[in-house]
């Protein structure tokens, strides 16, 4: 009889700042990543790509309306390390369109939802059809999703050094209230660490209440507010879930422990950027 013991899921999220959705990177079991759609407005979660290959989290990115993604990974193409970044129809990798990066080392891209804004670094205005796509470099740093999304540095949070080019050396404090309900998330430490977490972040979470009370998630792995109010929460054992903060009760819970890698090709739909998505 096997002693071996089930490793839980690394499980990050990010959300779509115009749509009630969320992109869910589920990583394990080893090496395997898979991609899954939370429709937080139906509570529906669809399942996406398998892929064997290393995908840099937190240098993705979901456009606004929760259709596209900003992927950077590497993996083997005919024996060789090569990395790569594209933009795929979530959740899926389907690549419409793909480019070669300079290594591991480099920033991976964001959607520019405001095409007249000034010219970034990297920018590429690409054509999917009828819908024109901006992307440029992400920011430097650990937490560039997170600052895109609501997300600021705490006033007791340690400044950054100067010459901490990936924001590496400090133990970062960043909040975010929740507009809604008067609550404040609090993400605490998460500094580099080569092992664990998603991209060797392992941060810990508060939520303070609007009646001042200050509680730990202890069990979260990853936490964000989605436009209702409620609470999104990874768990470290592997469950996905939306809370009620304030009353203190679990509205939603999807369990995604347990689950083996399928190989599948991706549907029609995603290798189109017009085609309309299954229902």
């Amino acid at each position: 009889m096997s002693n071996a013991v089930a490793t839980s899921p690394r499980v990050y999220g990010i959300v779509a700042t115009r749509a009630p959705v969320a992109l869910i990177f589920r990583r394990g079991p080893s090496d395997w990543f898979h991609l899954l759609r939370w429709r937080l407005d139906t509570g529906r979660l669809e399942p996406g790509v398998w892929v064997r290959k290393k995908v840099f989290v937190r240098r993705c990115d979901l456009s606004s309306d929760g259709e596209l993604l900003s992927y950077y990974l590497s993996g083997g193409v005919e024996g060789q390390y090569q990395v790569f970044g594209g933009i795929s129809r979530a959740p899926w990798l389907h690549p419409l369109v793909s480019w070669r990066e300079i290594g591991t080392w480099g920033r991976g891209c964001r959607f520019v939802e405001d095409a007249s804004v000034a010219e970034g670094r990297g920018r590429r205005e690409i054509e999917l059809g009828s819908r024109r796509v901006v992307v440029q470099d992400n920011e430097v740093g650990a937490w560039a999703n997170e600052m895109r999304r609501g997300w600021v540095e705490a006033p007791e949070c340690p400044a950054r050094h100067p010459k901490d080019v990936w924001d590496e050396r400090r133990s970062v404090i960043l909040q975010k209230p929740c507009a809604t309900n008067g609550c404040v998330l609090w993400l605490i430490g998460g500094r580099y660490q080569p092992e664990g977490g998603i991209d060797g972040r392992v941060p810990r979470y508060e939520v303070a209440l609007a009646s001042g009370e200050v509680r730990r998630l202890d069990d979260a792995a990853w936490a964000e507010w989605d436009a209702a109010g409620r609470l999104l929460v990874a768990t470290k054992d592997g469950w996905l879930e939306a809370r009620d903060v304030s009353a203190g009760e679990t509205m939603e819970r999807h369990d995604l422990r347990g689950m083996k890698p399928e190989a599948q090709e991706a549907p029609e739909w995603a290798k189109s950027a017009m085609a309309a998505r299954e229902a």
